[in-house]
């Protein structure tokens, strides 16, 4: 059995000072054995990759190496224990003074324990953490019941409860709200987009009446925010771009006026950006969406692992808005600077989805450039693993992608290839349209045998004329937005650049 590298990432992801702060809880909490784990701490995080065979090798001298599995363990849970304090926040404040109200409840302290329930319920109404309110009035119902409700009045007694009532109402709401976003993400990654009307029905009926409620009539901030969310999620998934766009913009101004719950969760207020930089570049918004790109890059928190998310999904956001607009050599060189940093794909491999995304989007940029080998090395890292079900609209453009590529470098032995493996990756997916299918007909059939200037011309004038008819259907026409496949035709009429031909067309729709 290969032996885990979990301690090896934990380890990795740590910042230089919570790397120092270990050292220093270590030398605290561990006797005798202390320096032990600090030595087999320091030689794991000296790797590269993780080698438990040179671990073994470094300390074969030390009897400790003998037992390596449990003591991989028990630092692993060192150093949460460590960074448990130096993390030490609002929510850990609260429940250490719920653990601090049992000890003192135990100790029959109750006067101390109702002082400390005031205070700490104030804070948690504040930042919303009910999980802990309902411990906090719990244990004041508590308090007051073995006090025999000592110099309580009915209606405080009531109040506790109903406080508690309310909470929980209130925490029903966000968890809804929280469920639906995850809802429609699930059936969002699974299909990638709506292109028929029965597909259109099943997601309508997963999603029924969820939006029916007044956004003035949810009570909570983080219930609204998901809210928001939600109406974004499903308006991209529809590809209703405005009304997205509102919804992003209210969560957006709802955060913001609300300064103390980015500290408190600032990876919704990423994310909200993040969306909102994806509505803005289809509304063709582009210098809102540059000006929110490097707001984006600028954000900086305590969070190492989340800054390097941001940076990287900054700069992705950035190439994708290069690729919109025809910024090829632009979208090249941002590329270029992430992959000298290694923590960018480190990030987008945390999410499969992201991941897939990512070298969709690289595949493009190359493409524009002309690149056609560097295309296909992105393209296959998508086509090679077999998660279908995750993006299968990348999975089959991806496909259709290699093939154009294939084309563009006159590769024939790898046309039919690559055509072969687009047929069979849609005949497994059972979703094949008309776009699909009249793109892959004419690359194969017409584009392939047209061995004149003049066959060719006409073979490129047919597939654009097809594809602005596709077009006019409007789930077929979503299709489109995967790739500029009319400024592509465009450049094979008329002889002319790619990417000049893509900037063409931006102008041409201002």
């Amino acid at each position: 059995m290969t032996p885990t590298d979990d301690l090896f990432q934990l380890i990795k992801s740590l910042t230089r000072t919570e790397k120092r702060y270990f050292k220093v809880f270590a030398s605290q909490h561990v006797i005798n054995e202390q320096n032990n784990y600090v030595k087999l701490f320091d030689a794991i995080e000296k790797q590269e990759e993780y080698d438990e065979r040179e671990i073994k090798e470094i300390f074969k001298k030390e009897t400790f190496i003998h037992h390596l599995p449990p003591q991989k363990v028990y630092l692993y849970n060192l150093i949460l224990r460590s960074m448990e304090l130096y993390h030490y926040d609002i929510e850990s404040d609260l429940r250490s003074t719920v653990n601090q109200i049992k000890i003192l409840y135990n100790k029959g302290l109750f006067k101390h324990c109702e002082k400390r329930i005031v205070k700490a319920k104030k804070i948690a109404q504040k930042y919303e953490k009910f999980p802990v309110l309902f411990d906090l009035l719990r244990w004041e119902g508590h308090i007051a019941y073995i006090n025999n409700h000592e110099n309580k009045t009915i209606e405080e007694v009531v109040e506790i409860y109903d406080q508690l009532k309310d909470s929980l109402r209130i925490y029903e709401e966000i968890i809804f709200y929280v469920a639906l976003v995850a809802k429609i993400e699930i059936a969002r990654k699974k299909m990638g987009s709506l292109r028929t009307d029965d597909e259109r029905k099943k997601y309508e009926a997963l999603i029924k009446n969820t939006f029916d409620v007044s956004e003035e009539k949810i009570r909570s901030f983080e219930a609204k925010a998901f809210y928001f969310h939600g109406i974004y999620a499903d308006a991209f998934f529809k590809k209703e771009i405005k009304r997205g766009v509102l919804s992003l913009e209210k969560a957006y101004k709802l955060i913001e006026e609300h300064p103390y719950r980015i500290e408190d969760n600032p990876r919704l207020y990423s994310i909200t950006i993040q969306n909102l930089i994806v509505f803005k570049r289809n509304l063709k918004q582009y210098e809102e969406a540059e000006a929110l790109i490097q707001k984006f890059k600028n954000l900086d928190f305590k969070n190492k692992i989340l800054n390097e998310e941001n940076s990287s999904n900054a700069s992705h956001a950035e190439i994708m808005l290069c690729i919109v607009t025809g910024e090829f050599d632009k979208g090249l060189k941002v590329l270029k600077e992430m992959e000298k940093e290694k923590f960018h794909l480190e990030v987008f491999q945390r999410n499969r989805e992201h991941e897939i995304n990512f070298y969709y989007n690289a595949a493009i940029i190359n493409f524009g450039v002309g690149d056609y080998v560097a295309c296909n090395k992105y393209l296959n890292k998508i086509i090679i693993n077999e998660d279908w079900d995750l993006r299968s609209d990348l999975h089959c453009f991806a496909r259709i992608m290699l093939l154009m590529s294939n084309y563009e470098r006159n590769r024939e032995d790898l046309i039919e290839y690559s055509f072969k493996n687009v047929y069979k990756f849609l005949a497994k997916r059972d979703r094949i349209y008309k776009l699909e299918k009249v793109l892959l007909e004419y690359i194969r059939t017409k584009l392939q045998h047209a061995n004149t200037r003049k066959k060719q011309l006409d073979a490129f004038q047919e597939l654009k004329e097809e594809l602005i008819e596709i077009g006019k259907n409007t789930h077929e026409k979503r299709a489109l937005s995967y790739f500029h496949f009319i400024p592509w035709l465009d450049s094979k009429i008329e002889g002319k650049p790619f990417p000049d031909m893509v900037k063409r067309k931006i102008e041409s729709e201002r």
